[in-house]
């Protein structure tokens, strides 16, 4: 299921952050070789293509080469595609941007060992990307030119996990999901006054949520929750101040996620 999924991926993330910042011991030569028969192996077993379908599931064409992908997200027009690549030399993944015409990719970040980038959802006119990363043992929310160019901004550091989940059509606000111990908590990060990124709850449950994506309009967001027991689909506003405005369940019989169609 997506959402287990997502929340192991994010605990390897945290286990491995804690050890990026210590520099690794020298391999020796049997060692290296070692690891890259096993790497060789790894990716051989996991490598995958991405690949397109249309809305009734006929398989259209794949796009770029094999690699060892993670969470690759549309850009709203579907001309872009987001993702994280792992590199089993350094240990880490990085974030990459390929185009779905031309199948040219950029590679945007370029993390220490050890380091993860993952979640990430492109602005609507595919200029910016924001995503999660662990850089220093720490988890935030970055943003990043999405052509590759200069470096990456802090936007958010959360205490616990947190993670874009979509960016809203006006540009103005970015689905946040929060978790720790306590449950799960969506929120609406905007800019302040000030011109900082800041976020404002808009609801929060003891179960695990999982948000996914907002309607064209921004008004509603769907995501996916174990609420009932079992991962389903839900719509609910999505402003602050609208805990009490929802939510509507919308499937029945399981879900690993869900988007809009305009």
């Amino acid at each position: 299921m997506k959402l287990y999924t997502t929340i192991a991926s994010i605990v390897v993330i945290i286990y491995a952050s804690s050890v990026a910042a210590q520099e690794a011991a020298p391999l020796s030569a049997e060692a290296k070789a070692r690891k890259a028969i096993d790497d060789a192996r790894i990716f051989e077993q996991q490598a995958r293509t991405l690949t397109l379908f249309d809305r009734q599931g006929k398989r259209l064409n794949p796009v770029g080469t094999r690699g060892l992908f993670a969470n690759p997200t549309f850009s709203r027009d579907g001309t872009k595609i987001a993702y994280a690549k792992r590199n089993l030399e350094k240990e880490n993944a990085d974030l990459w941007i390929i185009d779905v015409a031309t199948a040219r990719e950029v590679q945007i970040t370029s993390g220490k060992t050890r380091e993860q980038v993952s979640q990430a959802v492109l602005s609507p006119e595919r200029s910016q990307v924001v995503y999660l990363a662990v850089r220093d043992g720490k988890i935030g929310v970055y943003r990043h030119a999405a052509n590759g160019e200069g470096g990456e901004e802090l936007l958010f550091e959360s205490p616990g996990i947190a993670f874009p989940a979509d960016w809203s059509s006006d540009g103005r606000t970015i689905a946040l999901g929060q978790s720790d111990l306590s449950g799960s908590v969506v929120s609406s990060l905007q800019r302040d006054g000030s011109g900082q990124w800041k976020p404002t709850e808009v609801f929060r449950s003891p179960k695990q949520i999982q948000p996914e994506r907002l309607s064209p309009d921004g008004r509603l967001l769907a995501y996916v929750s174990n609420e009932s027991g079992k991962n389903e689909v839900y719509v609910r506003p999505f402003a602050a101040g609208t805990a009490g405005g929802g939510p509507w369940q919308v499937s029945e019989q399981g879900a690993i996620g869900v988007t809009w169609w305009s």
